[in-house]
């Protein structure tokens, strides 16, 4: 990590500020996470530590940053990126990303019940089938990638 950040407050704040457009970012984040923009706010700029609400919004929003957010470790062999720094891995793991997202749709569709089950069973099908997909298309290009990155030095 190297922006230093030992805290997920500054591993949020710095999250934001890569993700977020410099004008507007706490609107933007309002209109995306549903915390009022006043909240973002007061976390930005001292007067309150994030709160579960924000860093659950923030690593559902960007799951690839996640764990480095939680942990600030750095897992980009497997899709869990460090967004304060530059990748300029010969072959990074895009499948990853893909993969993160629909599994936080299928979280957020298992939470909605209020629809038919029929419905709702049929959309819990439909995306654990997608996700399935994803997860197999993000492990097979991590297989064809892994002989790649124990090279130190490929001759291109």
């Amino acid at each position: 990590m190297d922006d230093g950040s030992n805290k997920i407050s500054d591993r949020l704040k710095a999250l934001i500020d890569r993700r977020t457009d410099k004008r507007g970012k706490f609107a933007q984040l309002e209109a995306s996470t549903n915390i009022t923009a006043e909240s973002w706010k007061s976390f930005y700029y001292g007067r309150q530590r994030p709160n579960p609400d924000m860093i659950e919004a923030i690593a559902t929003m960007w799951p690839e940053c996640a764990f480095w957010l939680a942990t600030g470790i750095e897992d980009d062999m497997h899709g869990h990126i460090d967004p304060t720094r530059e990748h300029d891995r010969v072959s990074p793991r895009t499948a990853a990303t893909p993969y993160f997202h629909k599994l936080v749709e299928l979280r957020r569709h298992k939470a909605k019940k209020g629809q038919g089950y029929d419905t709702w069973q049929e959309g819990v099908d439909r995306l654990e089938r997608q996700a399935d997909i994803l997860g197999r298309i993000r492990a097979d290009q991590e297989e064809s990638l892994q002989k790649y990155d124990r090279d130190e030095e490929l001759p291109l």
